[in-house]
């Protein structure tokens, strides 16, 4: 976990803010986008009840937990609100996706695990490789990517 993600109280500098709009892009639980009123369950009230699962996996979001530990993102929250320090969040979120919870930033405490950055996955690179391969030689490059694929 780099402290590039975390909250300023959890001795991070909270330099990750995810936009408005990738929250947003997380539907509601029963597979409709939250701009659906009528068939989304999605309650402005409550933005954050109800959605997606996998959203809480990558977003931390006001009263989300990270750690065990409630993270209030609200405009005039100590130390994680909205422009609270220079280190506090822009847009009331941060990234949680590629954390590892188990790492202890706090400087009086000795590291306690290894974080591993994902710099690219090697599906990604595949497929880019798929797409100039289809590009630059058609099927027969697919083929090849596709015989990689199955190694995988």
């Amino acid at each position: 976990m780099g402290t590039e993600q975390l909250p300023p109280s959890l001795y991070g500098s909270g330099m990750t803010n995810p936009a408005q709009n990738l929250v947003d892009a997380f539907g509601m639980k029963n597979g409709y986008p939250i701009t659906d009123p009528v068939n989304s369950t999605y309650d402005p009230a409550n933005p954050f009840t109800g959605r997606d699962p996998r959203m809480d996996k990558y977003i931390i979001y006001n009263t989300a937990k990270l750690k065990s530990a409630a993270i209030n993102t609200y405009i005039g929250a100590a130390s994680n609100g909205i422009n609270v320090l220079l280190t506090s969040t822009r847009t009331g979120y941060y990234l949680k996706k590629f954390m590892n919870e188990g790492v202890k930033l706090d400087p009086g405490s000795a590291l306690s695990q290894n974080h591993n950055y994902v710099l690219a996955r090697t599906t990604e690179l595949l497929l880019n490789y798929a797409e100039a391969a289809n590009e630059a030689w058609d099927l027969t490059g697919i083929r090849m990517v596709t015989d990689l694929l199955h190694d995988h």
